[in-house]
């Protein structure tokens, strides 16, 4: 399984952020580490993730979809813990 960071901002009115976030909920393993980004381990591909996703998106929204293979940043000891785990 490999690990992919998804980011999204959804700019239109009537935003579907309960409908993104069940999705990215049905993954095994996901950690929400920031208010509009999502680390998931799964099997699908970033093109199949962003399929899963896109039917909850308007035109004026935004996704970026990517695999993790080397991080660095600012996070917290439970984040860090995460990562290790699972990438």
């Amino acid at each position: 399984m490999a690990v992919y960071c998804v980011s999204y901002d959804l700019n239109s009115p009537g935003q579907k952020y309960e409908k993104v976030h069940e999705v990215l909920k049905n993954f095994s393993k996901w950690y929400h580490i920031m208010d509009s980004t999502w680390l998931i381990s799964t099997h699908y591909n970033a093109i199949q993730i962003r399929d899963m996703i896109s039917p909850y998106l308007d035109e004026s929204d935004k996704m970026f979809v990517s695999r993790v293979n080397e991080y660095s940043g600012w996070l917290t000891a439970d984040e860090w813990a995460w990562l290790s785990e699972n990438v």
